[in-house]
């Protein structure tokens, strides 16, 4: 194997890797009303001491990208006027479904 192909294979081989180990989950899903099952916008979603969350948009739905851990997280809903909501996930990478009712 020449020089030029045995560096090309180091890079690529490195660049796999870093590309594996920096998969990350999307949670997504929908926030509503517990009794008329109307959607909540503006509703705020948060994995519980992390930065990060989302809010939701005008049908209650939201998604934001977390770095998959492959740890259980705890991720609340919340909206003014209403109970929060807490449901535990794995953050696994790939999608992560999770609906709330408030």
């Amino acid at each position: 194997m020449n020089q030029s192909r045995l560096v090309s294979s180091l890079f690529l081989t490195v660049f796999l890797v870093a590309g594996l180990s920096a998969q990350d989950a999307v949670i997504s899903g929908r926030i509503t009303d517990a009794q008329s099952g109307d959607p909540l916008p503006g509703a705020n979603v948060v994995v519980e001491n992390t930065n990060y969350g989302g809010a939701t948009d005008i049908d209650g739905n939201y998604s934001f990208t977390v770095p998959a851990s492959g740890q259980e997280a705890e991720v609340t809903a919340r909206f003014i006027g209403y109970f929060a909501n807490t449901a535990s996930v794995t953050l696994s990478a790939g999608s992560i479904t999770q609906d709330f009712s408030l």
